[in-house]
């Protein structure tokens, strides 16, 4: 399982950096996908 998070990670991380999506969007992905969406805890 770790190898896909560093996989999923890394892949937020170049589209963001490539433009291809928002530094919003980007976060938005982390939470949901990575680390638990705990956006309403916010």
């Amino acid at each position: 399982m770790d190898c896909l998070w560093g996989e999923m990670y890394g892949s937020i991380n170049a589209c963001q950096w490539d433009g291809r999506i928002t530094k919003e969007q980007a976060d938005h992905m982390r939470t949901k996908y990575l680390f638990g969406d705990t956006e309403e805890d916010l």
